[in-house]
């Protein structure tokens, strides 16, 4: 095939497939392709000699021209989403290249504009965002709808929040009036006395500024942290928490700057807290405690909230693991192996890589605990190792290193959580509930297959039986 052909080919390919036109370097239609007059309803002697820009919209042509003369005055390529308005009125996009053609001089002297029509993926484009804000709409309403279900709780919060104070408030000034009544002013005293009606005073101000930004409609996303959010919240509970004897553990101190629509998150956490509130109330747990950790995986920021009764159940399931922990420090692996029989009765324990690639091979573990550093085969190579083997197996690294390159390596292969020495036994807790969860559906997806194996086994035997019962058609 000769290269004039092909050329010939590839136009005939082209002029087939797009939309093309051509105008003169003043803007004025010198050529059109049939697919182009089809789109936009005009035979190709309404076109030729028209300015360009008659064809573009009205709402688009002075944003869409401004740039494009920029490009085009400087020789270069233009990529353009047009918005034009076709002959009966109606609006189509075309997706469209301008190039600048120009002659043996370089000079430029036509442009060519290749596009196709891009109508459709725009209307669905459109679709699609009326229905995402029609659900973000619904979403609204619904959080609307359970922040007023909430009102009543918060209400009676407040009237918690409010009584010592109001009583304080109240024995003041008696004793104040009780003063004035005997004559017996003390400046020194009744100064103190109004510093602390005025203290009292700033505190219930802030309770109604607290259940105000609650109940109020975030218009944008601010800037805040986990810590910042769970003392708001703590705030308005902390009277009743204390009125039923729940503990808090908070660990948010590490907790990174987020940016959220803040009363949306503080209504999410105290519905966690009321809930796990009431069910410690309703089962009667002993000592209850309600812990809370901010805390941060890759660029991704995790508030977890775990109650008594539900530490229970974990230690339930997790008591059913098979562990293995590999740590080559010997003082170490005796400390954290005390935290881990808390946990877990069947615990194998390796000092090297080497060991532990072994026990994972012949031990049939449904859990991995790893530090980076340790002989023979280093954690990342074991992880990689393992990897190789089994792809969803729970691994969490265990590890002095806070070093960003093994922190994205890990995150690499998979790993489901990354803790720093000394152990943080909340964030510890934290990711064994994960681990916990990822096991537990694991094991229902084995089961399942299970079922279904033995089902068909069950079908053929059945089958087969009835097969063997009917006797042959007579010949």
């Amino acid at each position: 095939m000769s290269n004039l052909h092909k050329l010939q080919e590839y136009e005939k390919a082209i002029e087939s497939n797009f939309l093309i036109s051509k105008t003169d370097i003043h803007g004025l239609i010198t050529y059109v392709n049939k697919n182009f007059c089809d789109s936009l309803g005009y035979m190709p002697r309404e076109l030729l000699g028209q300015n360009y820009a008659f064809l573009l919209h009205k709402d688009a042509q002075k944003e869409e021209l401004t740039p494009l003369h920029a490009a085009l005055d400087a020789k270069q390529t233009y990529k353009k989403l047009f918005k034009f308005q076709t002959k009966n009125k109606t609006t189509i996009y075309h997706n469209t290249v301008l190039i600048p053609i120009p002659n043996e001089k370089k000079k430029i002297v036509e442009f060519l504009a290749i596009g196709y029509d891009a109508t459709i993926e725009i209307q669905m484009m459109q679709a699609l965002n009326k229905t995402m804000q029609s659900l973000l709409h619904k979403e609204q309403l619904l959080m609307h709808q359970s922040k007023l279900s909430h009102m009543s709780e918060m209400i009676g919060m407040i009237a918690h929040q409010w009584r010592q104070p109001l009583a304080a408030i109240s024995a003041t000034t008696i004793d104040l009036d009780i003063k004035l009544a005997l004559n017996n002013f003390d400046e020194e005293h009744f100064s103190k006395k109004f510093k602390n009606i005025t203290d009292y005073t700033e505190f219930l101000s802030k309770t109604i500024d607290d259940f105000k930004n609650f109940f109020a409609v975030d218009a944008n996303e601010e800037v805040t942290t986990f810590e910042k959010i769970v003392r708001s919240v703590l705030s308005l509970m902390d009277v009743s928490l204390r009125n039923r004897m729940i503990g808090l553990s908070l660990d948010l101190e590490h907790a990174k700057p987020i940016k959220v629509f803040s009363a949306e998150v503080q209504q999410i956490v105290l519905g966690a807290l009321k809930t796990f509130e009431e069910e410690l109330t309703l089962h009667k747990t002993k000592n209850p405690l309600i812990t809370l950790l901010a805390y941060s995986e890759g660029s991704n920021e995790y508030l977890e909230i775990v109650a008594k009764e539900e530490l229970k159940q974990l230690k339930e399931i997790a008591s059913k693991l098979r562990v293995l922990y590999v740590e080559d420090n010997p003082h170490t692996r005796e400390a954290t192996v005390g935290l881990f029989q808390n946990f877990f009765e069947t615990l194998f324990i390796a000092s090297d890589g080497e060991e532990a690639l072994e026990m994972f091979q012949t031990k049939k573990v449904d859990l991995i605990f790893t530090d980076i550093c340790i002989p023979c085969l280093n954690g990342i190579e074991l992880i990689k190792r393992i990897r190789e083997e089994d792809g969803a197996i729970p691994i969490v690294v265990l590890s002095a290193y806070n070093d960003s390159k093994y922190l994205v390596e890990a995150i690499s292969l998979n790993v489901d959580g990354y803790i720093i020495k000394p152990i943080n036994l909340t964030k510890f807790l934290a990711i064994l509930k994960k681990t916990v969860l990822k096991y537990r559906l694991a094991k229902q997806e084995q089961e399942t297959s299970l079922l279904y194996k033995r089902l068909g086994e069950s079908t053929k035997f059945a089958s087969a039986i009835q097969h063997s019962l009917i006797p042959p058609a007579p010949s």
